[in-house]
């Protein structure tokens, strides 16, 4: 992408209509690290040399970039005055278009991540005040920053490295805070439920990416055992619709069987509403008592929906 003098470091990619484009951190003069772009066809024809997308401050760190279908919008942060987190729409040509984004002018934000939902895009951070703070912030394709800020997770813990996916209907954010965890964010920016532990390993566990395809979200980080590898959780969700158009999904971590074939017991069950849906999004129970008595259903994947409050996953084989 670039044999330019000195260090060029932290690169991410995106696909538009017809190019990939590349940000990087660029040192090339030796004195300033500032974010540049280049296209690269699907033929590995790299177009640019590296468009400077802001040409100040100068010290610019951990670029991302994501694209609406039109344009793309680089986020990075600032090390130097002005401090923070900040954006800036590229056109198909690699050239900056219209003024700089301030998401957070804070010293401590930090680790930008983004997403397009397919209206706007969600920028991710974390944000030092006591501890480290997930943030996030909605952004429209025309460059108007929307709603306030939102926070995704705080507290007593340490919340670091956060990333960001999106399966069609709502968002996960994870973030590490020794292990890995997540937190689903509604279209309008509300978390939804409680944030949860996708890795129970008691290894330290830093620098998550998430991805969501194939109806499940797989969830890879670096993990020190003997030394740092890399070590993933694809069996995280599954995403179906309820017929209130609600997703009903969450992690296989509630009932004491995932796989039964008569009958099965959610935990913390007992005289809450339970519902159950196949793969369609039809409802197919509810019970009252915690126990799904399920001998005339067919083989097949079950989701149990407890008050809306979460949901899991059963395959009853037979």
């Amino acid at each position: 992408m670039s044999d330019a003098p000195n260090i060029q470091e932290v690169p991410d990619v995106c696909f538009g209509t017809a190019n990939y484009v590349v940000v990087w951190t660029d040192f090339r003069n030796g004195i300033d690290r500032i974010v540049r772009a280049a296209r690269v066809t699907p033929q590995w024809t790299v177009l640019d040399t590296g468009h400077v997308v802001q040409p100040t401050p100068d010290y610019q760190v951990t670029p991302v970039i994501a694209f609406d279908g039109t344009r793309y919008l680089v986020v990075w942060q600032n090390l130097a005055h002005p401090f923070g987190v900040y954006c800036r729409f590229i056109g198909a040509d690699c050239l900056p278009q219209g003024p700089v984004i301030a998401m957070s002018t804070a010293l401590t934000a930090t680790n930008p991540r983004i997403v397009y939902d397919g209206v706007n895009y969600f920028v991710v951070w974390q944000e030092y005040t006591a501890t480290n703070n997930i943030i996030g912030r909605f952004v429209s394709p025309t460059g108007t920053l929307v709603g306030d800020t939102v926070v995704i997770t705080s507290g007593a813990a340490n919340h670091v490295s956060p990333a960001v996916c999106y399966d069609g209907d709502r968002f996960l954010v994870t973030w590490s805070q020794d292990q890995i965890w997540g937190q689903f964010v509604s279209n309008s920016g509300i978390p939804v439920g409680m944030p949860f532990q996708i890795s129970t390993s008691m290894h330290e566990q830093v620098d998550p990416e998430v991805f969501f395809g194939g109806g499940r979200y797989l969830a890879a980080w670096s993990e020190f055992r003997i030394d740092y590898d890399v070590y993933g959780n694809i069996d995280l969700q599954s995403a179906v619709k309820g017929p209130n158009g609600v997703s009903v999904a969450d992690r296989d971590a509630y009932p004491d069987r995932t796989i039964f074939n008569d009958r099965v017991r959610v935990i913390n069950g007992q005289g809450r509403k339970v519902t159950v849906f196949d793969v369609l999004g039809k409802k197919v129970a509810e019970i009252e008592d915690g126990v799904w008595k399920a001998h005339s259903a067919p083989a097949g994947v079950y989701f149990l929906s407890v008050v809306d409050e979460y949901v899991f996953r059963v395959i009853k084989i037979k």
